[in-house]
């Protein structure tokens, strides 16, 4: 799929290059650099700026990877990467819903954006399911059984009785989708990985809904239950199955729901790479032409909504940066201008067709001549 998409002749040149990089291992990551003796330490860059900015020791970094920048673990990244999942993980659930059999029975919710379960516990179609005490109770004895990750530890040392039942509520699927007739229910979760590890964010994201799926087997018996998860790599390799064999998409939408959701995630990877690069570079903010901001300046907050972020995906290509008050800014920039390579194949074009005009008018000139 990949091929498939940088194979389109809308492509920029620059973006095929970052995307052929990638491939190829050759990001300019500082573990790819201190391989070629560019860099000394393997050290994330934009971690060590982030820590000395708030004062903190640059002790234990994490490796520069290229999957290190493609995460949330990557203190200089983790906003646009976070936008970036909210925008593929919108568009994908978006067409599913509008692809999906119209005799189906299956029910999409949280369309609009995200729920955590005490949200859909307050909707009817939920409690009809089970009550919310009995749910409290199976999922109680389940989360004790979890353990308290250091993030978490500050929440539990002041409330340790009730902090188990409020994290089993605070948590958040990435979608739901729910079958009365059937008496089945969906838990959707989309995760990205590099392409080698897509069997272990398959199992990380099981992992992470496992409290939420065994207190509804034990609190609504009756029900059957299970979770879908939608792993991609940054280099669009895909599960091909869970798209084919799930939530009742319409067979005809199948190949153009599956090739659209690719193009997504490489969209949004070449933006992602552009934001690193834009970093360890120097220019961290975008190309201006004549003192202006190429396209239009738009808020984090719409980029989290993910409607603004759909949208500028299917525009362009998207360059977000950090401003000096601390706060993001995307730039959707104007249609990309036709790369010199291109210009250069179009002179050298014209120029061949003139050179053979001039000579039939040449030929012609002779045999009148000869007349």
């Amino acid at each position: 799929m990949l091929g498939k998409y940088l194979s389109e002749k809308q492509i920029p040149w620059k973006q095929m290059r970052r995307l052929g990089m990638e491939v190829a291992g050759n990001t300019p990551t500082a573990s790819f650099l201190i391989k070629i003796s560019k860099m000394q330490s393997a050290g994330c860059r934009l971690c060590r700026i982030a820590r000395e900015a708030r004062g903190e020791s640059t002790d234990g970094l994490a490796a520069e990877t290229h999957g290190h920048i493609n995460s949330a673990g990557c203190e200089g990244m983790a906003t646009i990467v976070t936008a970036d999942h909210h925008s593929i993980w919108r568009h994908l659930y978006d067409s599913m819903h509008a692809a999906h059999k119209q005799n189906s029975k299956l029910k999409f919710i949280t369309l609009d954006k995200e729920s955590n379960m005490s949200t859909l516990w307050r909707r009817e179609e939920f409690l009809r399911i089970c009550s919310k005490e009995d749910l409290t109770e199976k999922a109680q004895d389940i989360e004790v059984t979890i353990p308290v990750k250091k993030s978490q530890e500050a929440r539990y040392n002041l409330d340790p009785g009730s902090f188990f039942v409020n994290r089993f509520w605070g948590r958040r699927p990435d979608g739901v989708a729910i079958n009365e007739a059937l008496n089945i229910g969906y838990i959707l979760e989309s995760k990205q990985s590099t392409d080698r590890f897509l069997e272990v964010k398959d199992a990380e994201a099981n992992e992470q809904h496992k409290s939420m799926i065994g207190a509804l087997k034990a609190a609504a018996p009756e029900w059957e239950f299970q979770q879908t998860n939608f792993v991609v790599g940054n280099r669009g390799s895909v599960v091909e199955s869970v798209f084919y064999t799930k939530l009742d998409v319409q067979e005809g939408k199948k190949d153009k729901l599956f090739a659209d959701h690719v193009t997504q995630v490489c969209e949004a990877h070449n933006q992602v790479i552009v934001f690193f690069l834009q970093q360890v570079q120097g220019g961290t903010r975008p190309q201006r032409d004549r003192g202006r901001i190429l396209g239009t300046v738009c808020t984090c907050e719409e980029i989290e909504r993910g409607t603004h972020a759909c949208r500028a995906s299917q525009l362009g290509p998207v360059e977000r940066w950090w401003t000096q008050d601390g706060k993001l800014r995307i730039a959707i920039e104007d249609p990309p201008i036709e790369s010199k390579r291109r210009t250069h194949l179009l002179y050298f074009h014209l120029l061949v067709m003139r050179s053979i005009l001039c000579l039939r008018t040449c030929l012609l000139a002779a045999c009148f001549t000869s007349l």
